[in-house]
């Protein structure tokens, strides 16, 4: 599996700099786009026409993109000519999985650093009144 991180300059680490909930909301929304597009890949299907497949290794760039890691635009964007050329559909389906999985655990990772990172925040910013 690909060990991916949120990359600090990506859209979600500077939407969590801005807005910490928005942020949160963002993740959130990313790993359910990432598990609709897991739940609808056809891309092991040898009757999926190419449109349909480069729509969602499209679908799939999309969703990481976010997470700012070059790596995995870089695989996404590999998928395309194997599938465009009907190439290994098995192993170009689990790869796609693979990228979807591997975003999906950097995100969830992403979000149990961000509420330790906000719980932490929370209370050292605490100050008792009157001080």
């Amino acid at each position: 599996m690909m060990v991916v991180k949120i990359d600090p300059g990506s859209n979600l680490a500077t939407l969590a700099r801005i807005n910490p909930a928005a942020a949160a909301n963002y993740a959130d929304a990313i790993l359910q786009e990432l598990d609709e597009i897991v739940k609808h890949c056809t891309v092991a299907d040898p009757t999926t026409r190419s449109e349909e497949l480069f729509a969602q290794v499209h679908a799939l760039k999309n969703a990481v993109a976010p997470i700012g890691d070059h790596a995995l635009i870089v695989a996404c964007t590999g998928l395309l000519g194997p599938l465009m050329q009907g190439e290994c559909r098995a192993e170009m389906a689990t790869q796609f999985r693979l990228v979807a999985a591997a975003a999906a655990t950097a995100l969830a990772d992403y979000r149990c650093d961000f509420r330790s990172t906000a719980s932490i925040a929370a209370t050292s910013s605490f100050k008792p009144s009157g001080l």
